[in-house]
């Protein structure tokens, strides 16, 4: 019950905006996009200010939402007669259209029932994206405590300050992969605006929205707890508050554009490298007539992206000893920067990236890709293969294609785009100012990307921004050409093709014979096996028997700490307090914002803790049980000496 609020206070502040002054020029569309910078924040500020007092407990949550959603009520109440339920267009529209749209609304309706049933369960957010969460609310805070996992501090926390949200009022992880639901939905309402800004009609802007809807990593990650979707919602809304402003020089647009930016940056790193192209054109727009007012909002501009970031960048250069970029350079490991800004490093990632979005079903045709790939290299002179721009020092390989939400392609959009450019250079029939301006800027956020950071195997993440940003472009072109029945044959396709990435997601299935509904609950998505998940109820059963309320745990970096805290500390049951011990090697100086801890029962991973008998602080524990072997191998550990 509890755990639908802040959805409801989201949806309650765009209608706020909408009806706002009575405003008729605003569309209700942008007062939704306003809406969600509201949200995100007044999230940020909630998590930032109560978390100084300790404070970031169920109670404190609930009230602040309470008295934003009495705000919003008030504010409702008194402009009501203003409120125009807009179905009528809807019968107005062609019976294509029509279709198309009934179509997106399924496949969202549908990744909306999955979002909420699905657990989370990829890699990172087992991790770490899940795990911060309830180390802030055993914690109460959002300050850095020790652990393992450092990627739980430095990484930007903006998407995991939305699930924190859902997950203390909800007590549980229901809510959690919303979010990114959330993000992929409020997307496509900014790419229409922007396909709107670029001279697209309600056709365009249609084609714009099937095309960002079908993107196979979109699909996969709107019901994930990953962060791209995220950092796009942002920077859509950046770059669409962007073209209004560059239109008015408003100071509202050039507000609601500074807070869309530092949401972008609180958000994920990829959203400070994408935005790059976008903060020279305001530069370029500042400087080419000087004004006043101009440089008052680039200041302005300046000082919220700051305050949205204050919190991240303080704790972080407080840790790492000034290095604020923590979330695009990994302390004391390969860093995510490119070692040398050249042509070289360019061409190359260029080359790899691209070719990872080409990847198909087939073996043969992929090695024909790589062949090809390679023979380019060699005649533009660049390396795929150099280390100085490979993260970890990764191989180029082209795998086929996935439908694994870390590294599905998007062969079908890639193509749609070179489509797109090919028609804007040889067609002056289907370009305007508005496109080519932002065909420029999208090819500056390619640059960008390939020119700064280094090329990751998983990087496909990392495109979807670009991917849902092209998608206006492509809309926009798309509408201008006469074959309108060829159009929608080529979006029946995309929408064929992504059908299986909505049904068959190998991690959240629905209709495979192993599907999530068939779990008992949703402790059984994070142990597998039943026989160690019975382990664990007993161990707790245990812990609970003999009054033992501290838990250390002695884990890796990588190694999947969220499912401890389902089953030993789920969200309805705070007797149990869970903590990373011995990190004087990775956070020597952080203490446990919750006070001293000295555990009885110890969790490791992968640790030769002792064959029978370790000690710690003066403490023996005695194993209680293990299983896994290797690396896999997780020991429980209980005090001797009570």
């Amino acid at each position: 019950m509890f755990g639908l609020i802040p959805l409801l206070s989201l949806i309650l502040l765009g209608l706020s905006v909408h009806l706002w002054g009575g405003r008729r020029d605003r569309l209700l569309r942008e007062s939704v996009l306003i809406g969600f910078l509201l949200w995100g924040g007044i999230i940020t500020a909630l998590m930032e200010i109560l978390s100084v007092f300790h404070c970031l407990t169920f109670q404190w949550v609930l009230f602040c939402w309470v008295s934003v959603m009495a705000v919003c009520i008030f504010v409702i109440g008194k402009h009501r007669q203003y409120l125009i339920i807009p179905w009528r267009m809807a019968y107005e529209l062609p019976l294509i259209e029509k279709v198309f749209l009934f179509v997106i609304f399924l496949i969202t309706a549908w990744l909306a029932v999955i979002a909420f049933f699905a657990p989370p369960n990829t890699c990172d957010a087992m991790t770490y994206h899940m795990a911060r969460v309830v180390h802030w609310i055993q914690n109460h805070t959002v300050a850095f405590y020790p652990t393992h996992t450092l990627r739980q501090l430095y990484s930007p926390p903006g998407v995991e300050y939305a699930i924190f949200q859902f997950q203390i009022l909800s007590k549980g992880d229901q809510g959690a992969n919303c979010v990114q639901y959330l993000s992929m939905m409020g997307s496509l309402g900014c790419i229409s605006l922007i396909a709107k800004e670029l001279g697209a009609g309600r056709w365009g802007q249609i084609l714009s929205v099937i095309i960002a809807a079908t993107i196979p990593m979109g699909i996969l990650q709107a019901t994930s707890t990953q962060t791209d979707y995220g950092v796009t919602l942002w920077l859509c809304e950046f770059i669409y508050f962007f073209n209004r402003w560059r239109k008015y020089y408003s100071w509202e647009y050039a507000f609601w554009m500074a807070m869309a930016l530092g949401l972008a940056f609180l958000a994920k790193g990829t959203g400070m490298v994408y935005a790059i192209p976008f903060l020279l054109w305001i530069a370029g727009i500042v400087l080419r007539r000087i004004s006043l007012k101009k440089l008052n909002q680039l200041a302005m501009l300046v000082i919220v992206v700051m305050i949205l970031n204050s919190g991240m960048y303080y704790r972080n250069a407080n840790f790492f000893h000034g290095n604020v970029f923590t979330s695009v350079r990994v302390i004391g490991k390969d860093s995510l920067i490119n070692e040398h800004f050249s042509w070289q490093a360019w061409g190359g990632n260029a080359l790899r990236n691209v070719g990872m979005e080409l990847s198909t079903p087939w073996v043969g045709t992929n090695n024909k890709i790589e062949q090809f790939l390679y023979r380019t290299s060699d005649v533009l002179h660049v390396n795929m293969n150099d280390y100085s721009s490979s993260f970890q020092k990764q191989p180029f390989k082209l795998s086929c294609l996935t439908m694994h939400e870390d590294a599905a392609g998007s062969p079908l959009q890639v193509i749609l785009f070179i489509a797109a450019v090919f028609l804007i250079v040889f067609l002056p029939s289907v370009r305007n100012k508005e496109i080519v301006l932002y065909l420029l800027a999208l090819l500056g956020m390619t640059i960008v990307f390939n020119l700064v950071l280094k090329w990751q195997p998983w990087g496909q993440r990392f495109h979807l921004s670009f991917f849902v940003l092209a998608a206006p472009l492509i809309g926009a072109v798309f509408e201008r050409i006469s074959y309108r029945a060829m159009v929608a044959f080529v979006m029946a396709g995309l929408i064929a093709s992504a059908l299986p990435y909505v049904f068959y997601n190998p991690l959240k299935s629905f209709v495979t014979l192993k599907n999530i509904m068939q779990k008992k609950g949703r402790e059984e998505e994070y142990f597998p096996d039943p026989l160690i998940l019975s382990k664990y109820k007993k161990f707790r059963d245990e812990l609970r028997n003999m009054q033992c309320h501290e838990v250390g745990l002695l884990i890796g970096e990588f190694d999947k700490e969220y499912p401890f805290w389902v089953v030993l500390n789920p969200s309805s049951d705070k007797s149990i307090r869970l903590e990373h011990i011995e990190v004087a090697d990775v956070a020597p100086s952080l203490k446990y914002p919750s006070g001293r801890f000295n555990p009885c029962a110890l969790i490791t991973v992968a640790i030769d803790f002792s064959s029978a008998v370790g000690t710690l602080e003066q403490n023996t524990y005695i194993k209680d049980f293990s299983y896994g072997k290797g690396s896999d191998e997780t020991d429980i550990f209980v005090r001797a000496n009570k």
